[in-house]
This record gives C-alpha cells, sequence and structure tokens, in this order.
C-alpha cells in the first residue's frame, strides 16, 4: 500500500463523490488497466482495526487515478472515503487487478453496468475509444434518474459517434427503457451472438442474469468479460 493524497473531489448523486487521488511518493506509479480495481484502507480506529475495500478506477494515470464511490450509512470504507477532502491522505494499492480488460477496439462492444459498476466501464469505453473503437454500445441500469452515476462522463464520452447510451431505470416510471438492464438485450439489438464483446459489471443478479441470457443465445464464454460484488 502507498500513500495517496486527495487532490479533488466532487460530490454527485445518490451520495455519491469523484474522489481523485495522488501517489505521495514519486518514485512510485500505478500499474494495470482500465477497468481494473485499486484497494483504499482508512486508518486504524480506537480499536485497532484497520479496514480496506476494493473499489474500481474510472480514470488512470501513472501516478493519479479517479473514483467515483457511493457512501453507506452502513459503509465502514465508503462512508470515511466520502468525508474526504483535499489535503487527506489515504493509502492505496497500486497494482491494480481485475477480470475487465479491454479485448479488442477492432469488434463491436457492449458495456454493461448497474448503479456503481459503471465506474470501470468508463475507463474501458475510453480506452476502446482511443483504441479507434467504432461501435461501442453502453446499457446503464439503475432505480432511478437520481441515482443514476457517472452519467457526465458518459454523455462526454457519448458525443463521439461510435456510441450509443442507453438507461433503464428499475423503480421509476419515465420516458426511457424500464425494467433490469439485461431484460433490454433483445430489443437493443437484432441479434445477439459472437460479433461483439460484453463487458458486464454490477450487482450479481444484473451480471448472471446476463451471462444466463447469452450463454442462451450461444455467445461464447471469450466474448463475456465480467465483474460483479455483493
Amino acid at each position: 500500500m502507498k500513500e495517496a493524497y486527495v487532490t479533488a473531489t466532487r460530490p454527485t448523486g445518490a451520495h455519491s463523490v469523484y474522489l481523485t487521488l495522488e501517489l505521495a511518493d514519486s518514485e512510485a506509479s500505478f500499474t494495470g488497466q482500465p477497468g481494473h480495481h485499486t484497494v483504499v484502507s482508512k486508518p486504524e480506529s480506537e480499536h485497532g482495526r484497520q479496514s480496506a475495500m476494493p473499489y474500481s478506477v474510472m480514470k488512470l494515470g501513472p501516478t493519479r487515478i479517479m473514483l467515483l464511490v457511493r457512501g453507506y450509512e452502513d459503509g465502514n470504507v465508503s462512508a470515511w472515503i466520502n468525508d474526504r477532502v483535499p489535503g487527506d491522505t489515504v493509502s492505496v494499492r497500486t497494482d491494480l487487478s481485475g477480470n475487465l480488460t479491454l479485448q479488442s477496439a477492432d469488434r463491436p462492444a457492449v458495456f454493461m453496468a448497474s448503479g456503481t459498476g459503471i465506474t470501470p466501464m468508463v475507463g474501458l469505453l475510453d480506452q476502446y475509444l482511443e483504441g479507434g473503437g467504432s461501435d461501442a454500445t453502453v446499457i446503464l441500469g439503475d432505480k432511478r434518474q437520481e441515482t443514476l452515476l457517472g452519467t457526465e462522463l458518459l454523455e462526454f464520452l457519448g458525443t463521439d459517434s461510435a456510441v450509443d447510451i442507453e438507461y433503464v431505470l428499475s423503480r421509476e416510471s419515465w420516458a426511457g427503457r424500464e425494467g433490469y438492464a439485461q431484460e433490454h438485450l433483445s430489443e437493443i439489438f437484432d441479434e445477439i451472438d459472437d460479433s461483439r464483446d460484453y463487458y458486464i459489471c454490477g450487482v450479481p443478479p444484473m451480471v448472471n442474469g446476463t451471462k444466463d441470457l447469452l450463454a442462451g443465445h450461444d455467445v461464447s464464454e471469450e466474448a463475456i468479460i465480467t465483474e460483479g460484488w455483493e
């Protein structure tokens, strides 16, 4: 673990915050790929206990990362992170890891996420476009419009003609798509097949439901790249 300074914070919807961290050690650097995650730990409590949690990286540089963290009242680390201000220090793991790695920018790609699962997808989408990718579809599901996360960066990347963005809400009636993200794959695409790569991140019901749906269409395991959590 390395010490990093909080250089910027910006609150966003649903008790969440964008957090930019810069490594304090000029000789240190982050290793890994967009879509991977780090680990952030908080200092030891008065009871001598130290807590740590993995967080996907939204933007990755040699010495700087951006996180998007949703705070929960019962979340020991997330609530602590949401209270950080510029100048504070945190401990982070510099060797990033994870399953979500861009396979190819030469094939159409689907980036499916629920909730904070959008965090690694922003990095993957950015890498896809920088690599010359020309056919990307982002499907982001959440409960309500006010709980959608990462939409500012998504909409910025969505100005590229190569990107289509679909939002799906499960707990609110609105003019857009309703229900669960995986339920709309058959409506968004004429065919669900191996012609594209599927990147999936979010809560297990969405991740597993999407994997089952894709398997039912005989999509190969190599074309399905997932990350999920409880």
